[in-house]
């Protein structure tokens, strides 16, 4: 029995078990923005990165597409970094599960970039 207490009030937290972590970590990854850019402006900076091909605003937001754009390469690397290390901690491969998430989905944006 898994047993999590609040380190506050000492209270235990209840635990429901609805998916595994592979599970939780491929939606994540499938992640797209709901809204727009937001304005103009902001989708005019977005596309005029570097970075930027045609297309990469309808990426994954957790993707090398979508994210070397909005935070810049070295960022968008860390925080992706940061999630794969997640999934190992976890016994998991974040580049299979990535990979499986949305790599392979026809309306995914090439991010070999």
């Amino acid at each position: 029995m898994l047993e999590i207490k609040c380190d506050r009030c000492n209270q235990i937290l209840e635990h429901v078990c609805n998916e595994d972590f592979s599970e939780t970590l491929k939606r994540l990854y499938q992640f797209k923005l709901e809204c727009r850019m937001g304005s103009k402006a902001m989708e005019d900076a977005f596309k005029g990165m570097p970075y930027y091909s045609e297309g990469d605003e309808k990426a994954p937001f957790f993707s090398e597409a979508f994210l070397y754009n909005l935070v810049g390469k070295e960022d968008a690397r860390t925080i992706l970094a940061y999630i794969h290390g997640l999934a190992r901690a976890a016994g998991i491969d974040g580049h299979a599960t990535e990979h499986a998430s949305w790599r392979n989905q026809s309306d995914s944006t090439d991010t070999t970039k």
